[in-house]
């Protein structure tokens, strides 16, 4: 009876894998909850949440708003600066927890539960930290969508398709590429996801959502980018070798890594046509990516939920062949995938964690500083617009509210009256209107350094 123990536990830790898996996501995102929440969009949301009193709608990506009700209510009821914050971390964490309990027990589509699960964790390493992305939730949005259109609840995947074109406007690529290789799938066999006609409708269907949406529902957000986007267009050469050496050399090796292993597998397959699929799906991602960035200053954070979509692809290209392998390879698959993981997110912390350090340091000595980004620690401080919340936020955790203003336009804030003021990157306060529960902040004028 001993001896059957070990093989059934491990039998059964593999049986919820997802689980497991989750429960390492919690304690990462519970430990370092701080570096999560403290940089960049994080503490503006927070920032926003406590003074102006609501939660913000950003771009009209509305479905985003989910992940900011627990810490909104927290706030509301007086809870503690840190218990926001760690709350706000960890709501990130539940919206995906959900998400694969959904897909898993619910709907029991086990093979996709598992690539929720890898496409949420095994691509992200700073983005964990920079996990307020729309783009990340969307994904794991996009594996329910496929598991309610494989359970040919028809009706629920239209719901969620809507609810998808609000969150990122970017997911009508992997979803039409999805819906392109089922009708490809449907084609050679004669019989598959609902016939050819299905997944095409869907896909022409979210197309056309799309297709309106950014004609009739624009925002100030996917104006500046459609703008951008037509400029570096007028100007843009292409060079295809080039493009190809920057993703396979300047990134994150599991991004190149997926994607040629899911060609050489559908090659090997004879899969012919969908290779053919797969390849031109890629090369105008990465095509479209180029011209979008060309001439922009590249951070690693957006880089990777950009090739998120690429990831995404290639494991669903992957997936069937994964789970067709013996129980060995699978133990050892993930075994590796969940070093791998741990090993990014515990380095990549130190940044983070030091950064944090930095801006204690530098806040205390600079209460009401108003700096120029080109004379400041730029690779700290990554992009100026944050650094008000920032710091105001990170200086009250250690106990005494101060503030510095990094800036590309110093010019644009008056010194004169300034003592009863709070300067923003986009707004300025009264000071005896930022709530004073949580920002203890002195009186004080703000001054050129």
């Amino acid at each position: 009876m001993l001896k059957n123990t070990k093989p059934y536990m491990m039998n059964k830790l593999f049986q919820h894998i997802g689980l497991f898996s989750f429960g390492i996501y919690f304690i990462f995102a519970f430990v370092f909850y701080q570096e999560r929440t403290l940089f960049l969009d994080n503490p503006f949301q927070v920032f926003l949440m406590i003074v102006e009193g609501d939660i913000a709608v950003n771009a009209h990506r509305w479905p985003a708003v989910i992940i900011r009700v627990i810490p909104y209510l927290l706030i509301q009821l007086g809870a503690p600066l840190k218990i926001v914050l760690l709350s706000f971390s960890l709501s990130y964490w539940l919206f995906h927890f959900v998400v694969f309990n959904i897909i898993r027990y619910r709907l029991k589509e086990q093979a996709l539960g598992l690539l929720q699960v890898a496409t949420v964790t095994l691509p992200i390493v700073h983005s964990f930290f920079w996990c307020n992305s729309e783009q990340n939730l969307a994904i794991s949005l996009l594996v329910l969508i496929l598991a309610l259109f494989k359970q040919r609840k028809l009706v629920w995947t239209g719901v969620m398709c809507f609810v998808l074109i609000w969150l990122h406007p970017l997911m009508f690529l992997p979803f039409g590429f999805v819906m392109s290789f089922y009708a490809v799938d449907a084609f050679l066999k004669k019989e598959g996801h609902f016939g050819l006609k299905t997944p095409v409708l869907f896909g022409l269907s979210f197309l056309v959502m799309y297709i309106l949406k950014s004609v009739y529902i624009k925002n100030w957000y996917d104006n500046i980018k459609a703008i951008k986007f037509q400029h570096n267009l007028s100007t843009y050469d292409l060079n295809m070798a080039g493009v190809l050496k920057a993703f396979i050399l300047e990134n994150y090796f599991l991004f190149p890594a997926m994607v040629i292993g899911a060609l050489c597998l559908l090659l090997y397959k004879g899969s012919f046509l969908k290779a053919g699929l797969w390849s031109v799906f890629v090369l105008a991602y990465l095509v479209i990516l180029n011209i979008s960035n060309s001439g922009e200053t590249s951070y690693l954070f957006y880089d990777e939920v950009n090739y998120l979509i690429l990831f995404f692809g290639a494991a669903f290209i992957l997936k069937d062949f994964i789970k067709a392998r013996s129980k060995v390879f699978k133990r050892c698959l993930f075994g590796g995938a969940a070093t791998l993981v741990m090993i990014n997110w515990v380095i990549t912390a130190g940044f983070y964690s030091e950064r944090i350090s930095w801006y204690n340091s530098f806040v205390e000595s600079n209460d009401r500083a108003i700096l120029d980004f080109k004379d400041a620690d730029q690779k700290m401080i990554i992009m100026p617009w944050a650094s008000a919340y920032e710091s105001l936020i990170i200086s009250e955790l250690k106990g005494k509210s101060s503030t510095a203003l990094i800036s590309k336009e110093v010019a644009k804030y008056s010194l004169d009256s300034s003592e009863k003021v709070f300067y923003g990157e986009f707004k300025t306060y009264d000071l005896q209107n930022v709530n004073r529960r949580y920002f203890s902040l002195d009186v004080s004028e703000y001054y050129l350094r």
